[in-house]
């Protein structure tokens, strides 16, 4: 059965700073289908709001995680540790550049 913890509501997506909520919806279950687990997507949510712009840091992430598993690379083992998960979205979120700087490491 599949679970449907990542589902957040309006005012989840709207603390965590994000504008486009239809979209962010659509983010987040490409992430559940990614296999990003419950547990790593309310850590995620929580995160979005501490970023500069929470909707660039969600689509970044996204653009990373399809980038890598094209390269058969496991996203979860590679940001295992939820210290290094909380800076990277923090980051992701600064700038649509980042995406580019940050894509090539992995």
């Amino acid at each position: 059965m599949t679970s449907m913890q990542h589902k957040f509501g309006a005012l989840d997506l709207i603390r965590a700073g994000l504008q486009d909520l239809d979209r962010a919806r659509t983010l987040f279950d490409e992430l559940h289908n990614d296999g990003i687990d419950d547990d790593r997507m309310r850590l995620l949510l929580a995160t979005l709001e501490k970023a500069c712009d929470p909707d660039i840091a969600l689509s970044n992430l996204v653009d990373i995680i399809k980038v890598m598993q094209s390269q058969g690379k496991d996203f979860t083992n590679i940001i295992a540790d939820e210290n290094s998960f909380v800076r990277l979205i923090t980051v992701l979120g600064v700038t649509r550049h980042v995406r580019r700087n940050v894509q090539p490491l992995f």
